[in-house]
């Protein structure tokens, strides 16, 4: 079995892939930085207690839900809370990561591809597609199993008014033709869905999905890892690909550990309807004075 996750981009895709037999989950990312060009990390964490996250995740999205209260994420302190703002260390105060000893069964590979050409007037839009697409199907070839595998992408924000908005539906149409003229079928997840099943908070920024990532230990060091500096603090606006990676990780998470009434649903916000304005009515008939 083979399971992809996709983090479409045109600057810094990413790609994270759960093979079962043996257990391990490869993370491809496309470098920004060229003290990033040459990582390629090996180690180990615990199916199991990605598993046990997963439980808590589930448990906390199928408690009832008390009126009025706003939600939060399952671990992690909102990104506008004061006390993570000002805090000192790298990660926020966390709930629920298990602090039991688990079995190491997972080999976790993390591996950076050749970077993406910078924009510049000799290379056209067209080919900064081709060139991305080429390298998420290539990755697609190397490691799935025909007969029992599984890809998701993202799904469109569409609330979303950036300049870059027309690039991702430009870029995520092609991928989307690519892969069913390459006769794979495919997933598209809500990034609501993505965040609640991954931080247990449907709204969860960039910034608290990576803490939340970070706070699982999949990669210890994961900053150093990617070559920041020890004294590195994780901005609000998280740089890529570190936002890419994280987001990929979140969509993989959602098809390993989902509930399959989710993976079938699109789960969105119910909104209120606005009450239609109604006519008033005066029962009060003018009186005429009769003379």
């Amino acid at each position: 079995m083979s399971v992809f996750g996709i983090d479409l981009s045109e600057n810094s895709p990413c790609v994270a892939i759960f093979v079962k037999e043996p257990k391990v989950l490869y993370i491809y990312f496309w470098p920004r930085l060229a003290r990033e060009y040459d990582i390629e990390y090996t180690g180990k964490w615990s199916y199991a207690k990605w598993e046990t996250i997963a439980k808590q995740v589930r448990s906390k999205l199928h408690e009832p839900k008390s009126k009025g209260k706003k939600s939060k994420s399952l671990y992690l302190a909102s990104s506008s809370d004061n006390e993570v703002n000002k805090s000192k260390s790298l990660l926020p105060p966390h709930i629920l990561i298990p602090s039991t000893v688990f079995p190491t069964d997972m080999t976790v590979v993390m591996k950076a591809m050749n970077a993406l050409e910078k924009k510049r007037d000799d290379i056209s839009r067209e080919q900064r597609y081709d060139r991305v697409v080429t390298d998420i199907l290539t990755i697609i070839d190397q490691h799935i199993v025909k007969t029992d595998y599984e890809i998701g992408i993202e799904g469109y924000a569409f609330h979303e008014h950036s300049s870059s908005v027309s690039t991702m539906y430009e870029l995520g149409g092609i991928l989307r033709y690519q892969l069913w003229k390459a006769g794979y079928r495919y997933r598209e997840i809500p990034p609501a869905s993505v965040k609640m099943w991954f931080t247990g908070n449907g709204s969860a920024d960039k910034f608290l999905t990576v803490r939340h990532l970070i706070a699982m230990g999949i990669i210890p060091d994961f900053l150093q890892v990617l070559r920041y500096p020890l004294t590195y603090r994780l901005p609000l606006d998280v740089p890529n690909p570190i936002q890419d990676i994280a987001d990929a990780v979140a969509v993989l998470n959602f098809l390993l550990f989902a509930d399959q009434v989710d993976r079938v649903v699109i789960i969105t916000k119910p909104t209120k309807k606005r009450a239609t304005p109604t006519a008033t009515k005066t029962n009060k008939r003018r009186k005429t004075s009769s003379g």
